[in-house]
């Protein structure tokens, strides 16, 4: 059935669920709609203390639009660098849903309370499908009641805690793996960059091992699938 037609003279229009408005409610919709999109009503009030304010942290904001080129670098730790404080960290809880490139994720706050809830997917590259360090990534954020539906799915699990740090002027992820048991106390940092040179740039700081980033081993996707410690 093809879109209602608004009667005639302008008085009227048809609001978002299809039923008649007049004009100036329907501008209102609209309104909500896009401020809706763009900023999210269930973000945290301790955000910017999170370190998640998007002013605070432009190249690894908590909201992205639509599908974007996820560069990124990836090293394993031995421990928290000294200058992280281990009690400052959001709970990423994944859930990869089993037969899809989709992954769902909750954040929360140490004392369990929720930050959001999204879901991703995240390609190859379709314009550089053999480069590691570039995936497709889109990004949907979810209501509660959407995420409860989608939690129920199978496949592999993974939680961890997250930490950030300041390190050459980008804003570094660090993640210590809670499970699975296989991968608990793995540590690994991620750092993103809009373009290859400035990727390149990266030095290994001196509170990293080595870089992993082509070594599939140290995948997401691997570490929740593992059943054996490594």
């Amino acid at each position: 059935m093809g879109a209602p037609t608004p009667r005639r003279g302008g008085s009227r229009c048809w609001g978002l669920l299809g039923t008649p408005r007049r004009a100036s409610a329907a501008r209102e919709d609209a309104d909500l709609a896009i401020d809706f999109l763009f900023h999210p009503p269930f973000l945290p009030r301790d955000a910017k203390r999170l370190g998640y304010d998007a002013r605070m942290s432009e190249d690894r904001p908590l909201t992205r639009k639509y599908a974007r080129i996820e560069r990124e670098r990836r090293f394993a730790l031995e421990r928290l660098p000294d200058a992280v404080d281990p009690e400052d960290f959001v709970r990423l809880i994944d859930c990869f849903i089993e037969g899809t490139w989709l992954r769902l994720r909750r954040l929360e706050r140490p004392d369990g309370t929720e930050v959001l809830t999204k879901l991703g997917q995240k390609i190859p590259d379709p314009a550089a499908p053999s480069d590691v360090r570039h995936r497709q990534m889109t990004t949907i954020y979810l209501a509660p009641g959407e995420a409860t539906a989608l939690a129920a799915l199978d496949g592999p699990r993974a939680v961890k805690r997250r930490y950030k740090l300041e390190e050459q002027g980008w804003t570094w992820a660090i993640d210590v793996w809670e499970a699975p048991p296989a991968a608990a106390g793995t540590i690994l940092a991620e750092v993103e960059c809009p373009s290859d040179a400035e990727l390149d740039a990266i030095k290994a700081p001196d509170w990293v091992l080595h870089e992993v980033t082509e070594d599939p081993d140290y995948g997401a996707f691997t570490l929740a699938s593992q059943r054996e410690s490594r």
